[in-house]
């Protein structure tokens, strides 16, 4: 199913196993969010296990040591959540087998999510998943125009793509200006959804959206913004996350006043300033609610005022821990203290720290 139907089919049922199988990322972390959300909604203290394997780790060790994981009951919970991010080796062989076993069971004490490729949809596993309705289709989406004979033409994928997820959030956007923030993103799914986001923020979004407002707020650095950085990173991107460092450290970054600051030490200023920025709200959240504050009141003590804003921060808050805090507190601190010591030297200082966040997370 595609990944909005997986989305509306959790509000009849929970699936045992969900795998996300295709090229696009977007959709496996909106289909894991959406799952997240969910359980967390319906299970208070969910333990939620982002699965990694061990250094010199044999594969059927792997496999052993996932078989005791899902059967050893959660201490403090009555339901865990596993997601597996690199879940291709877990659908054959003996560890598909066991996959089987789990859907077969229906035992709801250990929910898992796995990410992979792809899928054989031969083998009894898929069909198993097809018919519990937890086989994800997230394949990338076309960014090219598509034409047709008598010289017609219809948006690409990536750009429909836009077009509903704007609309979506209240966005008024023609269809030209879909396929030029297509144009400048490509089949970016990530750097779509992080333009769109600017555009509410920046309440461009109360009139139509036409090419001039988009090339306004999108430019030609869409690729490569602070707001897909910390998406990146939110997600556990690691890689794409470093990639979009670099990119915005060699092509410098604009201030609030609009001029662009190009040297590093100024750059990791801004965007050490937005971690803690995005730390705090998170932190904000989680203080507040366990105080039973109004949702209402906590947008208002944090000065959010975007109803989307607020609802990614909660999203963020709730993937974290208490144990997450004084991990991004301390690279934060660690990452300003040497930064004022080695100056143009900023740029391992913040390849670590982006390490060091998405690790926090990632727990």
């Amino acid at each position: 199913m595609k990944p909005d139907e997986f989305t509306r089919s959790l509000q009849r049922d929970l699936p045992v196993v969900t795998v996300c199988a295709g090229d696009e990322p977007f959709f496996m972390e909106e289909a894991f969010e959406a799952l997240q959300s969910r359980l967390v909604d319906k299970i208070p203290g969910l333990q939620i296990i982002t699965w990694e394997t061990l250094p010199g780790e044999k594969e059927n060790e792997e496999i052993t040591r996932f078989a005791m994981e899902v059967q050893t009951p959660s201490l403090f919970c009555p339901c865990k959540l596993i997601l597996i991010r690199d879940g291709a080796k877990f659908l054959k062989g003996d560890a598909g087998k066991m996959m089987e076993d789990i859907l077969s069971s229906g035992d709801r004490n250990t929910l898992i999510c796995i990410f992979a490729g792809s899928i054989d949809g031969r083998t009894k596993l898929a069909r198993q998943m097809k018919e519990a309705g937890a086989l994800v289709e997230c394949r990338k989406l076309y960014s090219q125009q598509l034409f047709f004979r008598g010289s017609s033409e219809r948006l690409s994928e990536a750009a429909s793509w836009a077009l509903q997820r704007a609309r979506a959030r209240g966005l008024s956007m023609s269809n030209d200006a879909a396929a030029f923030l297509v144009s400048l993103t490509g089949s970016n799914l990530f750097a779509i959804d992080s333009e769109l986001q600017k555009m509410e923020l920046s309440g461009i979004g109360s009139g139509s959206i036409g090419i001039p407002e988009v090339e306004s707020i999108t430019g030609m650095s869409a690729l490569h913004t602070p707001f897909e950085l910390w998406d990146q990173i939110e997600n556990g991107l690691l890689d794409k996350a470093l990639e979009t460092l670099h990119v915005i450290v060699k092509n410098g970054m604009r201030t609030v006043s609009g001029k662009l600051e190009t040297e590093p030490a100024g750059i990791a200023a801004m965007l050490l300033g937005i971690f803690r920025d995005r730390v705090r709200l998170a932190a904000g959240v989680h203080v507040l609610q366990y105080e039973g504050k109004p949702e209402d009141e906590v947008k208002k003590r944090l000065g959010v005022k975007s109803a989307f804003y607020f609802k990614k921060i909660k999203a963020f808050a709730k993937r974290l821990t208490t144990r997450s805090y004084p991990l991004f507190h301390e690279a934060l601190l660690e990452a300003e203290q040497r930064i004022k010591k080695k100056g143009l030297q900023a740029v391992p200082v913040l390849e670590e720290t982006v390490v060091r966040f998405v690790k926090a997370i990632r727990r």
